[in-house]
């Protein structure tokens, strides 16, 4: 079977397709070809999406653009601007590829989450980044039972390693081939230790162009 993967960048979608396809026969690929995309029309099959926090989300996508540079991403050239400027959103290895353009980073997250939420339930299953942490084998559990996902191992195949990005079509089948040497901790991010990159003035101007229905639909309004 073939789940399409749908996520921001920097919200566990390579985590997410590592757990799933050690532990049970599915392959994911990128929805229309490009899985940092809002889901097209023109898509079709099932789909897990991923999101997370959306303030730890912007520290995680930050670090991401200053790593990454402009490969896939444009947007503000300071952490001030990266919140209230547009994101430019394309796929740098496909020439062609088309681009999309949000008024800020946080208006991408809201979009992404929107057009998951917008997908029939049975169609799609989409689960936060910070649940995944908290308990891996019940959320992929809980997506296997959703879409009837037979079971590879009895025992639930962890993966506590950085995971590194796949390309489309590739199913290796151990961990090693999923991951980098890295051992991944999750400690700071559980701690919240992201909140400490926003000034007060920078946490309320994000939660003023949140979208408040999305962050209900997600369990983010609490």
């Amino acid at each position: 079977m073939e789940l399409n993967l749908v996520g921001p960048f920097r919200s566990g979608t390579n985590w997410l397709q590592a757990l799933l396809e050690l532990n049970h026969d599915v392959r994911l690929v990128p929805a229309a070809g490009f899985k940092h995309h809002p889901v097209p029309a023109s898509a079709h099959g099932p789909v897990v999406g991923v999101l997370k926090d959306p303030l730890a989300w912007l520290v995680s996508m930050w670090r991401y653009v200053n790593d990454v540079g402009a490969r896939h991403t444009r947007c503000g050239a300071t952490w001030d601007d990266f919140l209230v400027t547009p994101l430019e959103v394309f796929h740098g290895g496909i020439e062609g590829f088309p681009h999309q353009r949000f008024a800020t980073p946080v208006d991408y997250w809201n979009a992404m989450g929107a057009n998951l939420l917008s997908l029939p339930g049975q169609r799609c299953r989409v689960v936060r980044y910070e649940d995944l942490l908290a308990d891996p084998a019940a959320v992929i559990g809980g997506i296997a039972d959703h879409f009837g996902l037979p079971r590879r191992t009895d025992d639930f195949q962890h993966v506590t390693r950085r995971t590194r990005n796949l390309a489309p079509g590739a199913l290796p089948r151990s961990a090693e081939h999923y991951t980098h040497d890295t051992v991944f901790d999750p400690t700071p991010y559980l701690a919240g230790g992201h909140l400490d990159a926003f000034t007060r003035r920078q946490r309320r101007t994000v939660r003023r162009q949140l979208d408040t229905q999305v962050l209900a639909g997600v369990g983010y309004d609490d």
